[in-house]
């Protein structure tokens, strides 16, 4: 990616994550953050299609591009912010780290014989001390053979990234409104004889070489944030 496309997705995800473009307003046109930015038009769409693939933004044809619901923009944000190794306030605590056999689901998904053997954790993660959101994920094992415990207590993109000298291309997101569990509620300290809405985010990552990488589920209830977590 060069400097100039990064210099536009970094100011526009800025604004997007400090509600300058509130959820589902519509950016710009393609041609006022050409003559904006001074930028080409394939510069600005490679911003678009690269903001569209966080999950960011999303399009409507013939109408143009825009920003999604405030509460999955923050979602990303958060996943996004305590994927870096920077954050003070953003910890995970691992609750289960285990090898598994794969599914015809992961089998399929990781492009490896059934059966073969799969990283699966699930870990809590806190800000400042609140249970934030309850992640399961499953990484191939064939690639993550050295996988620690510790790792997991950190960062998996900075792992993935720096440790293993991967590079991380995209990650496609599906989102579903759901009720927590009664065991998702104990875990995240909710009442079990409450509901709870949350929002589920099914995520699956890729490699730069088209190789998926991690299949995660997050579940966040359905709060307002105040504070703004961006990824940088």
């Amino acid at each position: 990616m060069s400097t100039k496309t990064s210099d536009i997705l970094d100011d526009l995800k800025e604004k997007i994550m400090d509600g300058v473009y509130k959820g589902d307003s519509k950016l710009p046109t393609e041609q006022a953050l050409i003559s904006y930015y001074a930028a080409s038009r394939n510069t600005v769409r490679n911003v678009l299609k690269e903001l569209e693939i966080e999950g960011l933004i999303y399009s409507r044809q013939g109408s143009g591009y825009y920003t999604q619901d405030e509460q999955i923009v923050s979602s990303i944000a958060l996943r996004g912010l305590s994927e870096t190794p920077y954050s003070q306030t953003i910890t995970n605590k691992v609750l289960k780290f285990e090898k598994v056999h794969a599914d015809h689901e992961l089998s399929q998904l990781f492009d490896i014989p059934l059966n073969n053997r799969v990283i699966y954790f699930r870990r809590l993660r806190y800000k400042s001390g609140v249970p934030l959101q309850l992640e399961d994920s499953y990484l191939p094992f064939f690639l993550f053979p050295t996988l620690t415990k510790a790792d997991i207590e950190g960062s998996i993109f900075h792992y993935v990234e720096v440790t293993k000298k991967l590079r991380i291309k995209y990650a496609r997101r599906d989102y579903q409104s759901i009720l927590m569990s009664k065991e998702e509620k104990q875990l995240m300290n909710f009442p079990v004889d409450e509901p709870v809405a949350a929002m589920k985010t099914i995520s699956t990552n890729y490699l730069d070489i088209g190789r998926v990488f991690e299949r995660s589920v997050v579940i966040e209830p359905n709060v307002i944030h105040t504070d703004v977590a961006r990824r940088h």
